[in-house]
């Protein structure tokens, strides 16, 4: 699982590259990526089908009520704050960790973002054989 936003220039998009190619190097092909929006605003139901229909079937993204939102966030200690841009816009600084969970949706464990694909596939692998 991991918390981001469909307008992420690098950090977002690269994660859910990462996961992916992590999942088709150790064959752990039953496992789904979670990707819940910190920008709700701008991640409508319509923007994430767009958005995710190129990574395949294994990933997923969340979207929702701010409200509701905020509560997984908490829950995950997700930090997100907006940020406005020089022109008129804005980006969101947020926590880029990955949660690897279990089928009961427990954290099992954690990677950083710009993790070796080496320590990445050791943890999808330690994952799977749990």
């Amino acid at each position: 699982m991991f918390f981001g936003f469909t307008h992420c220039p690098v950090i977002c998009p690269v994660t859910v590259y990462e996961l992916t190619a992590a999942m088709e190097r150790t064959g752990a092909s039953a496992l789904r990526i979670h990707f819940i929006t910190v920008d709700p605003e701008r991640d409508t139901p319509e923007r994430m089908r767009e958005y995710f229909s190129g990574f395949g079937p294994s990933v997923t993204g969340f979207t929702g009520e701010a409200d509701a939102l905020r509560r997984v966030w908490d829950a995950f200690e997700i930090t997100a704050t907006r940020t406005a841009l020089d022109n008129g816009g804005y980006t969101i600084d947020h926590t880029a960790t990955v949660f690897l969970l279990s089928g009961a949706g427990r954290v099992q464990d954690v990677v950083a973002y710009g993790a070796e694909p080496e320590v990445l596939d050791q943890r999808v692998r330690a994952l799977v054989s749990r």
